[in-house]
């Protein structure tokens, strides 16, 4: 069983907002871009009780975030795949709301 994720100040924000927006809209789809241990995908999956992808580039990350996704009874709706950003065909066109925590800077294409 993984360990409970340490959640940084970033992400305790970004599960705050999505709590709020939860309050106001729906989403079809929702997108982890950079997904680390997955916190985002799980917390987005049982706010809208929605499919969510969850992408990395680190393979290890997005087995975290399986093995995540299961202790957390999400994984039916939590698909994690390793992707560098945007550069996989699923992870382009996935989510009508794309949410991260990386403070990393995406390129855009």
């Amino acid at each position: 069983m993984p360990s409970a994720p340490a959640i940084t100040q970033t992400t305790a924000l970004c599960l705050h907002v999505l709590s709020d927006l939860s309050k106001r809209r729906r989403f079809a789809n929702v997108l982890d871009l950079g997904c680390g241990t997955g916190l985002l995908a799980i917390g987005a999956a049982k706010l809208w009780r929605k499919a969510v992808l969850a992408s990395d580039i680190d393979p290890v990350a997005v087995e975290v975030t399986k093995e995540n996704a299961r202790a957390n009874g999400e994984a039916p709706l939590i698909r994690a795949l390793t992707a560098d950003g945007l550069d996989h065909p699923r992870a382009c066109r996935a989510g009508n709301l794309t949410i991260s925590s990386s403070r990393t800077s995406w390129p855009v294409r």
